[in-house]
């Protein structure tokens, strides 16, 4: 399958609709089928800038093809205290979060890729040493990404709610 060209930009303001769009076709209750709007608002907060449960703000940053069309993004912080304890790594670590990738493009096309790449890049230039991650079970489609692009997976933590997570992480 043919990479898909794409521009890593920060987020900007008019991005978030369509991300809304793309956020709509992952984050969905895997019994019901049902959109999970409310988590979906939650993302749109932090998007806009709004600070989350641990006091942090994310840095998001979106894919877009050559016609300016938006195809993902991701967002990176300071990890929360779960993830530097369940790691053990050094306070010089960040973390990423809310990784979607349009379905149009989803797979092969080398979109999430580019995104993650540069999130490694200006992590780095942050002065971190380690990208760390965790993913919901319901993201499992998403797994072996992490396995390709991270250094190793790093078992199960359970998260706020007390689901267990896959985690992963990187040197960089």
């Amino acid at each position: 399958m043919e990479k898909t060209p794409v521009v890593v930009l920060p987020l900007k303001k008019e991005d978030i609709p369509k991300l809304i769009e793309i956020l709509a076709q992952h984050v969905i209750d895997e019994k019901t089928g049902e959109v999970l709007r409310e988590e979906i608002n939650e993302i749109k907060d932090w998007m806009s800038g709004k600070r989350d449960n641990y006091g942090r703000v994310r840095k998001y940053f979106v894919a877009k093809n050559k016609r300016g069309e938006v195809l993902g993004s991701m967002a990176y912080s300071e990890p929360n205290p779960e993830m530097l304890s369940h790691f053990n790594t050094p306070k010089q670590s960040a973390e990423l979060s809310n990784a979607f990738v349009s379905s149009s493009v989803f797979r092969g096309q080398g979109v999430g890729r580019q995104i993650l790449e540069t999130i490694f890049d200006i992590a780095r230039k942050d002065d971190k040493k380690y990208l760390l991650v965790r993913s919901k079970p319901r993201y499992k489609k998403s797994w072996g990404f992490y396995d390709k692009m991270f250094d190793e997976s790093w078992g199960f933590l359970k998260d706020e709610s007390g689901a267990s997570r896959k985690t992963w992480w990187k040197k960089l």
